[in-house]
């Protein structure tokens, strides 16, 4: 068993890093977590270190020594240009073997497990929000992704910042009043907008915290709330608005997929309606499908195709079952880090 071959699959993203190995028929055999590895937050020499401990540490649990290891491919947050997947490079570079190593976005793998595919588009609608796009020839395009101050449209942060601005906008008379007053004012445990404000103003409360708001708008959009219809009709516009950029981009042609994942649509029905209804009048011919894998495990499609192994039904089979059982898998915590 510790001379079978074995690929590794990375997901790195800004505050958790996920590993999985597989044999070459894609039975996982082990799993790890660890710290994020998006290295402008990290730092390059601590991200590196990061991942060949994940790796080192995949080995060991599934009881295979260096030498079987086939492939690695690490879809990393914050390698999107050329010029930090080259720095980055630099540093893996005396940890592994070039010929074994693949560095790819986030994204890229995403795509990949979402639709087993090198074309099509990524739509990732969470807290913040990014459409990616592909061809098969490589060819990339993008919109978004540029951080809550430039971008993030559709998003978990735009629907709740919308959802706070109104909130505002009604006490000054500016706009009817809505019901997501009360239900962002009870969820924080405020009692008026002036403590709303200082809330907001806080400097202690950041991205995350405002995005999941973002829940009292879609409660107020259930209830028949204009106010909350209205947000998120102009929000789902505004994604399938980058989707038609991006396919517009890459010249897709009337048939591809795309992708649509995130915490936002994935926890709202009524958000992915409304977005694959907006990325369908803009692009008839665009199919629009919740992953069919996570983006580990496209990570080890791209691992495995690399050698000249196809994606086939039973490899997926194989990555799949494990979502049957549910996994767990162990962690490196960013204390053994610190």
């Amino acid at each position: 068993m510790q001379n079978l071959p074995c690929v590794i699959g990375i997901d790195g993203g800004a505050t958790r890093t996920r590993g999985i190995l597989t044999d070459l028929e894609g039975h996982i055999l082990a799993r790890r977590k660890a710290p994020g590895t998006n290295y402008h937050h990290t730092g390059l020499q601590k991200t590196a270190d990061i991942l060949h401990r994940l790796c080192q540490d995949l080995l060991k649990q599934a009881g295979r020594e260096p030498e079987c290891l086939r492939s690695v491919c690490m879809g990393l947050a914050g390698v999107g240009r050329p010029t930090d997947r080259q720095l980055l490079q630099g540093q893996l570079s005396a940890r592994f073997p070039e010929e074994i190593l693949l560095l790819e976005t986030d994204a890229s793998i995403a795509l990949h497990g979402g639709c087993l595919s090198g074309k099509g588009i990524l739509v990732i609608v969470g807290t913040g929000s990014i459409v990616y796009g592909q061809r098969k020839d490589g060819i990339t395009a993008r919109v978004g992704g540029y951080g809550p101050l430039l971008s993030d449209d559709g998003s978990g942060y735009a629907i709740a910042r919308a959802g706070l601005r109104v909130i505002m906008l009604a006490r000054d008379g500016m706009v009817p009043p809505t019901a997501i007053r009360d239900k962002i004012l009870g969820r924080l445990g405020l009692q008026s907008e002036d403590e709303l404000v200082e809330w907001a103003m806080n400097p202690q409360t950041d991205k995350a915290e405002i995005a999941r708001l973002a829940c009292e708008v879609f409660e107020s959009v259930i209830e028949g709330d204009e106010t909350a219809q209205r947000i998120i009709r102009d929000a789902a516009g505004m994604v399938g608005q980058a989707v038609q950029c991006v396919a517009g981009k890459l010249n897709l042609g009337e048939m591809f997929v795309a992708v649509l994942t995130g915490g936002v649509v994935e926890h709202h029905d009524v958000y992915f309606d409304l977005v694959k209804g907006e990325i369908q009048v803009r692009l008839p011919g665009a199919e629009v499908v919740h992953p069919i894998l996570e983006p580990v495990k496209g990570a080890v499609l791209k691992a495995l195709e690399s050698l000249g192994i196809p994606t086939e039904e039973s490899l997926i089979a194989n990555l799949k079952e494990s979502e049957m059982s549910g996994e767990s898998g162990t962690n490196i915590t960013e204390a053994e880090w610190a």
